[in-house]
């Protein structure tokens, strides 16, 4: 989940397409879930991923992330953009 702007994410776009990534829209949302993968790859912590990829990002947002390999851990970060985690019983 992304709310938010990524003012460098066309630039982002770029090294990812150079690296083989693929691309199915234009949103910055998605340069976000592959900059995430990419870090995924080289750490196999989707924690540790998710630090990395925040440091690549210019602007305001916030993210939930999760994986297919950890389902019941939830990654929570934001730079200048409320978050906020309901959890119902």
């Amino acid at each position: 989940v992304h709310n938010g702007i990524i003012e460098n994410h066309q630039e982002l776009r770029q090294e990812l397409i150079a690296a083989g990534y693929r691309f199915e829209s234009d949103t910055d949302t998605e340069v976000v879930a592959h900059l995430i993968e990419q870090q995924m790859h080289e750490t196999g912590d989707l924690r540790m991923a998710v630090q990395q990829a925040i440091t690549r990002l210019t602007g305001a947002y916030s993210l939930g992330v999760i994986c297919r390999q950890d389902p019941e851990r939830l990654i929570a970060a934001r730079a200048g953009s409320p978050l906020v985690l309901g959890i119902g019983i």
